[in-house]
Formats: structure tokens, C-alpha cells, sequence
């Protein structure tokens, strides 16, 4: 089960960098998720060490911690994701007059990354509140899109 949850972390990583070279090659400012991915491999990859090296009862814990970190990560990096299509069309919908609708992602997306907080383990439901955040921000954009075509 160990090396299940290393290998589906380590998956993740790579599905991140793959994520983050395809929206540079359409000129996206990626700084910011490349930044979680550093973070990831900082704090990620000694736990999955821990994970490897645990003993029976070590093994439950260290592979929460884990999963907690992934998480929050998770998030993270989502966010910037979405930050990122945002801060392409930012300017050109403010001056289309949609400020409000950037305001309003950008709220959803502080909402979000103000309860995906490092270090701190989601309480019931936080997690899918965050995630709801994000896809409300996702859908917000979607449609803030079309507006602007």
C-alpha cells in the first residue's frame, strides 16, 4: 500500500510539470505553480522516504501527514492554475468593463486558498469546500470567456 501511495504522488508531479509545460507553450505565466511543484518535491519527498522506510505502526500516520500535504498542494496548485488563466485576460475584461466578474473569481480563489492552508489538517468538509471554491472560480472564468469573445 506504501509504494501505491508513492507511486500516485509521484504521478502527480509528473501530471503537474506536464500541466505546467503545456500552458507555458501558450504563453502562461507559470511561476507560480512551478514554485508549488518545488515546494512539493521539498515536502513531499521526504515523507514519501518516511513512507518507504516506516514500520507497520509508523506507516498509517506518516501516510496521513502525506496525504494532508498533498492535498493542500493540491489546492495550491490549482489555484495559481486558475490565477494564471485569469491573469492572462485580466486586463482586456477590465477594460471591457467586466471588473466585477474578475473581482468575484479572484475572491473565490482567496476563499480557497485561505482555508488550503500548509501544515494545517482540513476539518470535515473543508477539503470539498475548497474544491467547490475552485470549480465555482473555474466556471466563473468559462464564463467571463464568453463574454469577452
Amino acid at each position: 500500500f506504501a509504494e501505491t501511495r508513492v507511486k500516485y504522488l509521484d504521478a502527480w508531479l509528473n501530471r503537474w510539470n506536464n500541466v505546467i509545460a503545456k500552458m507555458k507553450e501558450k504563453g502562461y505565466d507559470t511561476s507560480e505553480m512551478e514554485g508549488i511543484v518545488a515546494q512539493a518535491k521539498n515536502d513531499l519527498l521526504p515523507v514519501l522516504e518516511q513512507i518507504k522506510n516506516a514500520g507497520r505502526s509508523g506507516r498509517k500516520i506518516v501516510m496521513e501527514n502525506a496525504r494532508s500535504i498533498h492535498l493542500h498542494l493540491w489546492a495550491k496548485f490549482e489555484i495559481a492554475r486558475v490565477k494564471s488563466y485569469l491573469k492572462l485576460i485580466e486586463s482586456d475584461a477590465i477594460a471591457k468593463g467586466y471588473q466585477t466578474d474578475v473581482d468575484a473569481i479572484k475572491a473565490k480563489l482567496d476563499q480557497a486558498s485561505n482555508t488550503a492552508v500548509a501544515g494545517k489538517r482540513y476539518k470535515d468538509g473543508e477539503f470539498e469546500s475548497v474544491w467547490q471554491l475552485i470549480k465555482d472560480a473555474v466556471q466563473m472564468l468559462k464564463e467571463l470567456n464568453k463574454k469577452l469573445r
